[in-house]
């Protein structure tokens, strides 16, 4: 198989894991996650170029983090895939810094950022994050900017900065206003204090900054 063999299949996988989440069943979810990593990491291995398997790994870990806060390994993501996810991330934005589509380099910055959070660095996170917004690279209201804008608006919380997070979310609601489909601060339990406690790593697991 080639890489975007590899790649379509560990897409499958993480739909599963996706779906098993929001099922009885979602203690089968952290199977299919590792099956969407292995593959994620087969594409790599026969293209360390393709900037979307190296996304998909590192987004996969942040969606696992994300669902999953408090699951200890194997049934949560364990310190080698957290490595791994940062790496193939920097990876993935360094590469599309090359091309000319603002948005290719929205996703992967977007997933950086998730991936220093599922980390434990909501400042480093801030910083990443902030570099696009503050250079305008985004097509305003566009999906992608809003879930950077909502990226920020989570690290912000994490790191007691409400009035900012606020900010955040307010563009989002004004962006979205007036729109027929669902708007994305809908989403079900987002930016929930009770949910996003959880999502501020304060372990060592991840070698995580001082709150």
């Amino acid at each position: 198989m080639d890489s975007e063999a590899h790649l379509r299949l560990a897409r499958e996988y993480l739909d599963w894991a996706r779906e098993y989440l929001d099922s009885a069943k979602s203690t089968q979810a952290p199977y299919y996650f590792n099956l969407a990593l292995d593959e994620y990491q087969r594409a790599i291995e026969r293209n360390p170029d393709n900037i979307w398997a190296l996304n998909g790994y590192a987004y996969t870990f942040w969606v696992w983090r994300y669902y999953m806060p408090e699951t200890e390994p194997p049934e949560g993501p364990d310190s080698i895939i957290a490595v791994l996810a940062e790496d193939y991330a920097g990876r993935a934005v360094d590469l599309v810094a090359s091309k000319p589509s603002s948005l290719d380099e929205g996703v992967v910055r977007s997933t950086l950022g998730e991936v220093l959070l599922g980390k434990g660095h909501p400042r480093d996170a801030i910083k990443k994050l902030s570099h696009v917004v503050e250079e305008e690279k985004l097509i305003p209201n566009h999906p992608i900017t809003n879930e950077i804008r909502w990226d920020l608006a989570q690290a912000y919380l994490c790191v007691g900065e409400v009035e900012q997070a606020i900010h955040y979310l307010e563009l989002i609601s004004e962006s979205e206003s007036g729109r027929e489909f669902r708007p994305f601060t809908d989403e079900p339990g987002l930016l929930d204090w009770d949910l996003v406690l959880p999502n501020c790593p304060r372990d060592t697991t991840f070698s995580t900054e001082p709150m």
